[in-house]
């Protein structure tokens, strides 16, 4: 195929968040985040809509566009993002030779918007069957050295998606660059890899001017391995301090999943702020605090105030799991004589 380039007062309910499922363009584009199977938040910044994966994967699979005609239709819809977006997952979903020759030969292009777009469809090709992972995986790790930041920050996602541990040591070199959009990448890039150099890189940059790059990487550190060392709490911890709720609210996650002791006197904390958020009742679930059980019930009122039913499902799992450990602990253990 022959492509041409181109307090005392009512606690405020607070539900941003991130986590990822399909795909993420960027700190200020559209973010699907991880809930109950089968749904997903579509988050941009901040505002919050619920998307019924098997709706949204059902029309992907209807669409009877050729790949021509989504290619097209894609780079003419740059300003209208979610338009440009489905294009671009329907290619992604695809993922068959075609869709593997027009990413090689996007990726040559003398254009970076070229670049940039063979990159974030290579790096998804057939979503989670990670199709032709040997020949994106070449082709992502060598525009890493591309000279366009964009381009790097776009290859570093897609190796992200790929999760393939080759990319871990290009990845961490690029840690210090001095674009924000790269060391974004890099942190993009190493979620989810326990490789003690990838954990020391996200630490390193959980510290980082950026904002966002801060944000993902504490996410990062705190949600997406399992690994659990003092330098590790010790990152999460610092980020209590951060002047921004949704860092403070990762940070809380990743030390309530490690059952760090502290946990329960910083959601308190946090609470008394006036305002409650999604993620500091994940967090809540995941401590099982009994002596957090009461103050979740005052919250139930927040439901009603919520237009948003995640917020209530979460509230009430966090209940579940701190009365569930209460419960254990006062029963009678019948196999006693």
């Amino acid at each position: 195929m022959d492509w041409s380039p181109s307090s005392s007062r009512t606690p405020q309910v607070r539900l941003s968040n991130k986590r990822f499922d399909l795909t993420r363009q960027g700190p200020e584009s559209y973010a699907f985040t991880k809930t109950r199977p089968g749904l997903v938040l579509q988050v941009k910044r901040k505002h919050v809509r619920r998307i019924d994966m098997g709706q949204y994967r059902y029309e992907i699979q209807q669409d009877g566009r050729s790949l021509e005609e989504l290619l097209e239709a894609h780079r003419g819809a740059r300003d209208c993002e979610e338009a440009s977006l489905r294009a671009m997952s329907v290619m992604q979903y695809r993922g068959g030779q075609d869709e593997l020759a027009l990413g090689l030969h996007l990726v040559r292009s003398a254009s970076a918007q070229d670049r940039c777009d063979g990159a974030t469809l290579l790096g998804q090709l057939g979503w989670e069957r990670k199709a032709f992972l040997e020949e994106t995986v070449q082709a992502l790790l060598h525009l890493l050295s591309d000279s366009d930041p964009e381009v790097v920050y776009c290859a570093a996602v897609g190796l992200g998606h790929r999760a393939d541990p080759r990319a871990v040591e290009p990845l961490i070199t690029l840690a210090s660059h001095g674009d924000a959009r790269v060391r974004y990448g890099v942190v993009y890039g190493l979620l989810g890899h326990e490789d003690p150099r990838a954990i020391d890189t996200l630490i390193l940059l959980s510290r980082d001017e950026d904002i966002d790059v801060r944000n993902w990487a504490t996410f990062g550190l705190g949600s997406q391995v399992d690994v659990d060392t003092p330098e590790l709490r010790e990152a999460l911890w610092r980020r209590l301090e951060e002047e921004d709720s949704e860092v403070r609210d990762e940070a809380l996650v990743g030390l309530a999943r490690r059952h760090d002791p502290r946990t329960r006197d910083a959601l308190l904390r946090e609470w008394e702020t006036g305002s409650v958020s999604y993620l500091s009742l994940e967090a809540a679930e995941e401590l099982a605090d009994p002596s957090l059980q009461s103050t979740l019930r005052d919250f139930l009122p927040l439901i009603e105030a919520s237009d948003d039913a995640a917020f209530g499902e979460q509230l009430q799992a966090a209940i579940e799991a701190s009365s569930s450990i209460a419960e254990q602990a006062f029963r009678p253990d019948k196999t006693r004589p």
